[in-house]
């Protein structure tokens, strides 16, 4: 796997504005979402959106991953 992290970076959306960020990674808030027990700024999202969304990659498949 080769992954360009400075690339990634650079295209990602500025966040400036919600609607911004939902048009990119769609919206977490739905059926299930809120508060994280963690609390402070920690949020669940809804487990649907979660599904979709959320992967977990080892460390180890991110050979360029950046230090």
């Amino acid at each position: 796997m080769n992954f360009d992290f400075a690339t990634a970076i650079r295209n990602r959306p500025s966040g400036q504005t919600t609607a911004a960020l939902v048009a990119a990674y769609g919206n977490p808030e739905g059926p299930g979402a809120g508060a994280s027990p963690q609390g402070g700024a920690w949020f669940n999202p809804s487990p649907a959106w979660r599904q979709q969304n959320i992967v977990t990659i080892p460390l180890a498949d991110l050979p360029d991953f950046p230090r």
